[in-house]
């Protein structure tokens, strides 16, 4: 599976010239556009952003070829850059949003009345909640950790794109 960095493009239809080496069909494009959105669940592909990473599944019709492959950043401002960059924060930030939505449900699952009742007649089920709640502290710190990381490395990337920004000026 190849993948693609979205540039200026903001939906599927604008990505046609690095997907295909030539005209596609609506058929085709349709089958194609499906293909990504399944194999990028996390990506909003009718409102794409600079710097969204989109895997490509191996399709016939799709062409990995130079139009796919070259490099996305050519003849990208500091500003798309940036942009970038401030995309990928915010990906970063829906989809914690959507993992901490989903631990807050787990929890109230493991909370549950019921489950509960069923905990104290299993000590087997009381043992596995407990390792589960564990688990879901330890998803919670992961993710603090994983927001630190991006943080310090696009501080780091801005340093090095204004320290680009002062070579060539």
């Amino acid at each position: 599976m190849a993948t693609l960095v979205v540039g200026s493009e903001t939906n599927l239809k604008d990505l046609r010239p690095r997907l295909f080496a030539g005209k596609a069909t609506a058929a085709v494009a349709t089958r194609t556009g499906a293909a990504i959105a399944e194999a990028n669940p996390h990506v909003d592909i009718d409102a794409l952003t600079p710097g969204t990473v989109l895997e490509i599944p191996d399709l016939p019709e799709v062409s990995v070829g130079p139009a796919l492959a070259e490099d996305p950043l050519h003849g990208t401002s500091d500003e798309q850059l940036r942009a970038s960059l401030d995309g990928l924060r915010k990906e970063a930030a829906v989809a914690e949003r959507s993992a901490r939505a989903q631990r807050k449900a787990a929890r109230a699952a493991l909370d549950d009345r019921a489950v509960a009742e069923l905990a104290k007649q299993n000590p087997e089920l009381a043992s596995n909640i407990e390792a589960a709640r564990a688990a879901l502290k330890d998803a919670d710190a992961g993710a603090k950790d994983r927001a630190a990381a991006l943080d310090a490395a696009i501080a780091d990337w801005t340093a090095e794109l204004d320290a680009l920004r002062r070579v060539t000026r």
